[in-house]
């Protein structure tokens, strides 16, 4: 079976606020679309191991900071190295190219006229209030936008 791309985004229980260090924010939800099956998949925390095989499997893992962020954040939960994934960051793109960091809600509205549904600290609030839902779709809405 020929190994296509993932694109990925999870959102966090905590803020910098509260820890400092990436892998102790814990993940609140992940969320990836599969190339290969045309089709996107998310996961609750307690289910955080049914995504390694996705990653896994991958030819690269796509993300908007990835590598500082995501990945990171990732490496509390991941028994191997995260720093092993073949990874395209577009924000490291973007600061290599344009010599500054734009949000995604930026490179969004200036490449295709939409906005990101929301920010990170409203997912945080999903989380404590355990609005699945909305989260999930949160997560979900920036890996199509990714």
């Amino acid at each position: 079976m020929r190994k296509c791309p993932v694109i990925l985004d999870l959102e966090t229980k905590y803020t910098f606020r509260d820890f400092t260090q990436p892998h102790k924010l814990g993940v609140s939800v992940i969320s990836i679309y599969d190339y290969q099956r045309d089709n996107f998949f998310s996961f609750l925390e307690k289910d955080i191991d049914k995504v390694f095989s996705f990653l896994e499997n991958s030819s690269y893992l796509i993300g908007f900071n990835i590598k500082e962020f995501d990945l990171k954040v990732l490496q509390g939960y991941y028994p191997g190295k995260v720093d092993n994934f073949p990874v395209f960051d577009l924000l490291e793109d973007i600061k290599r190219i344009v010599g500054k960091r734009l949000s995604l809600n930026d490179l969004l509205m200036a490449t295709l006229n939409k906005k990101k549904t929301g920010h990170g600290l409203q997912a945080i609030e999903y989380f404590k209030k355990k609005e699945w839902e909305k989260l999930i779709q949160y997560c979900q809405d920036d890996v199509s936008m990714e």
